[in-house]
């Protein structure tokens, strides 16, 4: 029988969990976010009792900001003008503080955190083989003809699974080697297939990213910027004759007419209202859930498309400045760390999600922004103690030298 503390259950149960709403079209007997939840708190009680204590600062900082962060959004909800929708935007909250703290309690070795990598690599190569199977078939509009945005849909939101495969790429780029390599371009092909364009740029941002860290633990580089460049206009130049890019390249092509794209248009307006919900309740915000009330007369799940408008729409300066503390404290601990290899990919698939989250991401399904900030801050913390550790033995071991 497997473990439930099994390094590859742990692992599994977690992303799983945490990418459950892609999966609720499937004719399950259960619904799997309940399913998974419940495995998951069961083990992380059962982890609890040996977690690896969170001692430093910037550590504590995050966490703790992020937690009271959490938790007044679902105050929040006590003066918000949402009649019904608060309820499913505060049982995900609830989600996104589970996957916030899971890391923290379950994960305690190398190998959980190798295997969390191989779960990534899992979804996101399942993911990949999916949209190759509708592709092929001529049914891939199933996926990009989705727009409704958040677990509503029954259907997977296409940004959502173009967020999933940049992360892929961004995994199979750590040690990389023949297969890997060929896999990551395989996911990748798809990512471009699939026409997501927030999600395609900011992986060769992140991917950017990642390879000027590996080499000189610099942000940037001119060397990576030239890199870049060049990579982005061979896409350009090699997309005009492969038919399959051709649903990227017209998402991309509506940069250039920016006053004209419907979507940007609706942004746009959609920030307008963010904002005047703002400068109205600058302090205590609508209250969770009553951005859709308060512009668009609607009591669903509608929201700004960037996560720091929604929250200063929704939960006003209070939720602002817990929210973004946390996330400075995210840089500095990642700067202070960012020599170790795995901090540095970490680090690329926060900056990945994170614009994403600027552009197209809400609270709602904010589990798969929180799942990444618990795994680059809980591997942060695991350095950091095992550090100590090895600092006590060592020290252990000269004193016994010395008798």
């Amino acid at each position: 029988m497997i473990s439930l503390t099994n390094p590859l259950v742990k692992a599994l149960v977690y992303i799983l969990f945490v990418y459950s709403g892609m999966i609720k079209w499937l004719p399950f007997p259960i619904d799997p976010t309940l399913l998974l939840g419940f495995l998951a708190v069961i083990i992380m009680f059962i982890s609890s009792f040996s977690r690896i204590p969170v001692k430093n600062k910037n550590v504590v900082i995050v966490l703790f900001s992020l937690i009271f962060f959490l938790l007044f959004c679902i105050f929040s909800s006590i003066y918000s003008p949402s009649q019904v929708f608060w309820k499913q935007k505060a049982l995900s909250i609830v989600l996104s503080l589970i996957t916030l703290i899971y890391p923290f309690i379950c994960f305690k070795s190398e190998m959980d955190f190798d295997k969390v990598d191989f779960s990534f690599k899992f979804l996101s190569t399942t993911a990949a083989l999916i949209v190759f199977l509708l592709y092929v078939s001529g049914n891939l509009s199933v996926i990009t003809g989705s727009r409704v945005v958040g677990e509503g849909s029954r259907i997977p939101d296409y940004l959502a699974i173009g967020e999933l495969l940049g992360i892929g790429v961004l995994i199979y780029l750590y040690r990389p080697g023949l297969i890997r390599t060929f896999l990551a371009i395989f996911v990748f092909v798809m990512l471009v297939l699939l026409g997501a364009r927030g999600p395609f740029l900011f992986t060769v941002i992140a991917a950017t990213l990642y390879f000027s860290l590996r080499k000189s633990q610099k942000l940037f580089n001119f060397k990576s910027l030239i890199i870049l460049a060049l990579l982005t206009s061979m896409f350009i130049v090699l997309a005009q004759f492969w038919s399959g890019a051709e649903l990227l390249t017209q998402r991309l092509s509506g940069f250039s007419e920016l006053s004209e794209d419907q979507s940007t248009l609706e942004r746009l307006l959609a920030f307008q209202i963010g904002i005047n919900a703002f400068v109205e309740n600058p302090i205590w915000g609508l209250g969770l859930g009553g951005f859709g009330v308060y512009g668009y007369r609607i009591d669903e799940n509608i929201y700004p498309h960037n996560i720091f408008i929604e929250i200063g729409a929704e939960m006003g300066l209070i939720g602002i400045i817990l929210f973004t503390s946390g996330i400075i404290y995210i840089f500095v601990l990642s700067k202070k760390q960012i020599k170790h290899p795995h901090i540095q990919i970490y680090f690329a698939l926060f900056l990945l999600v994170f614009l994403n989250y600027l552009k197209s991401g809400g609270l709602i399904d904010a589990r798969k922004f929180f799942v990444i900030i618990g795994i680059l801050i809980s591997y942060g913390n695991f350095i950091i103690s095992s550090a100590k550790r090895k600092g006590l033995n060592e020290v252990g071991t000269d004193c016994r030298r010395m008798e």
